[in-house]
């Protein structure tokens, strides 16, 4: 984890409670991986 991590992943991760956003496969695994490094939730649970 860096600087840039700390700016993207909250960007990204507000952008997961958008319903039927969709993310390309790249950018789903970095959502996926930063979320269980960080111990944070993404909020694909929660999209309205």
């Amino acid at each position: 984890m860096n600087e840039s991590d700390f700016r993207l992943y909250p960007l990204l991760r507000s952008l997961t409670i958008v319903n039927d956003i969709r993310f390309g496969a790249k950018t789903r695994n970095y959502l996926d991986f930063m979320s269980a490094l960080s111990g944070v939730n993404n909020l694909f649970d929660q999209a309205q």
